[in-house]
């Protein structure tokens, strides 16, 4: 289970055309599918059922102003250098860390374990079959806008034999 901002329509084509230019540079990866394409913002991990509505009540106490979001970079995990999976970057943004402080902290009321590691925000673009330096790989992000993120969403993670399906269990709306 997480939390994340969905990516409008538009954008999410603009991004598969950027998927289309990695493939041009002969880079053997699994592509996040459009439906799939989402901004983290906390993941959650495996939760009791039982608790769902709990944190739906929890989340729906959060009422925050609408933000902007604009992308800005490639970037790769662990490191460009030395990538299995490559990402857009975002340009830094208070709000959208405020946003996430907020969550965590009504999340944190169920003591549930939250992911420790540093806050990266981005979108996933692929997840590469070896590790590879992608070091001053260029991509065409022309027509690349940012969007106004009016909502958050609790998602559940359905594992399947090929690839995890999101689904949405909740939407938060922002102000």
């Amino acid at each position: 289970m997480f939390v994340a901002i969905d990516i409008p329509l538009a954008i999410k084509e603009k991004i598969v055309k950027i998927q289309e230019q990695l493939l041009d540079k002969e880079i053997k990866a699994v592509l996040v599918k459009p439906e799939n394409m989402h901004l983290t913002i906390i993941f959650l991990g495996d939760v009791d059922y039982n608790q769902i509505p709990e944190i739906i009540e929890l989340l729906s106490k959060i009422k925050d102003d609408s933000f902007k979001i604009e992308f800005e970079a490639l970037g790769g995990f662990p490191s460009l250098k030395n990538a299995h999976t490559l990402w857009l970057g975002l340009k830094e943004n208070l709000a959208l860390y405020y946003l996430r402080e907020k969550i965590s902290q009504q999340i944190k009321k169920l003591n549930l374990r939250l992911d420790e590691k540093e806050f990266v925000p981005h979108l996933t673009l692929a997840r590469l079959k070896r590790p590879r330096n992608c070091l001053g790989m260029q991509f065409d992000a022309k027509g690349l806008d940012g969007f106004w993120v009016k909502e958050f969403i609790l998602y559940q993670s359905e594992l399947s034999s090929d690839r995890p399906k999101h689904r949405p269990m909740k939407k938060f709306c922002l102000r």
